[in-house]
């Protein structure tokens, strides 16, 4: 068989594990069963058992990797066939693979044929798909040291001749890279091209997912349209960045902490923190997101009057073990110094000079088109939104890391520092990018196009 399919055959079937295993995972977490809720569509399960499942595994692996054992894609995929099997697949088959439920997705031939168009945006992005930067140069080392398995992931942080491959980023890629290289037993590179592009296609669903909740079909998908026309989006899937696995978490996070605090649903909590507490597992900027939605999460869950945060703090333990970790090998990142006063005073002038760079940016339509002068527009012309909570609960979620992010530059140790504002601040801003789109069709679209019936997934009978 030709390497090539094999691979795909093998993410095929890494996927479908990871989906088993993360739907088994929110079964027994939720405390409202996941199988039988209709609090979500069939699409929606099956979007958030990858992610919750594929975490998992990563996380499996990363522990197993640190005992230096070699057989670990074995006792993992074990250990996911052990969970797995709870699972009642007469239950998981009702609530996510009947016919039925999927014949509500596309009822009549129009909806098929733009869904046709909106692949095929998709496809281009899957087959001009490389690596190149971060994709090749970062994440494929460090998934090759992965395949290689047992102490060597140990020596790799301890190792000062490899700071240029950042030691300091986490391992969720390259550990899922890593592991199809073990399930194919050789390193054939275009076989993950793909992995990014997925991420890129699921934050799009998840998005018209998202909005459909509260819009008709055709200006959901009117909205999906733009969201995937918006350049800048479709170049880093393209160059397979770790900024689009890390956007769609993000947005997952927010947009269920949203739901709550709007529906009153406790699952949507539960499920946005298991979203935020893989944020810093994906890339090292997520650590930054994972405390601006624990501020946002402590500030607005006060404001409803709760205060049980047990499982948020339960929640933490995964970060606090990376950073442990960290510690322990004594890994510091090369683009970042220590914040320092005396490094602040000598680079002062910054503070007037990136917010130039940054406007620059945010108007540069190659990018961006027009998106965020008319999110800025939209917001001033619809302010009354700042009346509802959960709205600005998202407005707060994509300001404030358009705030910090640049912030960041003034501890650069880039020569001439601009240059690292220039290569990387575009792609912290794609982080926020996919919750500012959902916050930007939430407060712009009128009252009148929204659907009459209960938004899709939800009970008309909200659970207080």
């Amino acid at each position: 068989m030709n390497i090539l399919l094999l691979g795909y055959l093998i993410v095929g079937v890494f996927f479908i594990f990871s989906i088993f295993l993360g739907y088994t995972l929110l079964n027994l977490l939720l405390p409202h069963r996941f199988s039988t809720s209709f609090d979500f569509s069939a699409s929606e399960k099956i979007l958030l058992s990858f992610l919750f499942g594929s975490a998992t595994i990563t996380w499996f692996s990363f522990v197993f990797l640190l005992l230096n054992i070699h057989l670990w894609p074995i006792i993992v995929f074990g250990l996911i066939l052990l969970i797995i099997s709870k699972i009642q697949f007469v239950e998981f088959y009702t609530s996510i693979l009947s016919i039925s439920l999927w014949k509500k997705l596309f009822p009549n031939l129009s909806k098929l044929i733009l869904v046709f168009f909106t692949g095929w945006i998709v496809f281009e992005v899957f087959i001009r798909s490389n690596m190149i930067s971060d994709g090749l140069y970062l994440w494929g080392f460090k998934a090759r040291v992965i395949f290689e398995g047992g102490n060597i992931i140990t020596a790799y942080f301890k190792n000062n001749v490899l700071v240029w491959s950042h030691l300091d980023y986490p391992l969720y890629l390259p550990i899922l890279e890593g592991l199809i290289y073990k399930l194919l037993g050789s390193i054939f590179e275009p076989v993950v091209f793909i992995i990014v592009p997925i991420f890129y296609l699921l934050g799009g669903i998840f998005i018209f997912i998202t909005l459909r909740r509260f819009f008709k079909f055709y200006l959901c998908y009117l909205l999906l349209t733009l969201y995937f026309f918006i350049p800048h989006l479709r170049n880093i899937a393209v160059l397979n960045y770790a900024d689009i696995p890390l956007a769609l978490y993000y947005n997952v996070s927010v947009v269920y902490f949203f739901l709550y605090l709007r529906f009153k649903k406790s699952s949507y909590k539960y499920l946005s923190i298991f979203a935020a507490a893989n944020l810093f597992w994906i890339k090292k900027e997520g650590f930054i997101l994972y405390v601006i939605y624990l501020l946002g999460f402590l500030i607005f869950n006060h404001i409803r009057g709760q205060k049980n945060y047990l499982f948020l703090l339960l929640s933490a333990i995964p970060c606090l073990f990376w950073y442990f970790f960290l510690f322990v090998n004594q890994v510091t990142s090369i683009d970042f110094v220590t914040p320092s006063y005396s490094f602040l005073i000598n680079n002062i002038n910054r503070f007037t000079e990136i917010p130039v760079y940054t406007r620059r940016l945010l108007k540069y339509p190659p990018h961006w088109g027009l998106f965020w002068p008319v999110l800025l527009v939209i917001m001033i012309l619809r302010y009354r939104f700042i009346r509802d909570k959960s709205k600005v609960y998202l407005a707060y979620s994509v300001i404030l890391p358009l705030i910090i992010y640049p912030c960041l530059f003034v501890f650069s140790t880039w020569q001439p520092y601009y240059e690292h504002v220039r290569t990387a601040l575009d792609r912290l801003i794609l982080q926020v990018f996919p919750t500012a789109f959902v916050f930007f069709a939430i407060i712009f679209t009128p009252d009148k196009y929204t659907d009459t019936i209960s938004p899709k997934g939800i009970n008309k009978s909200y659970e207080k």
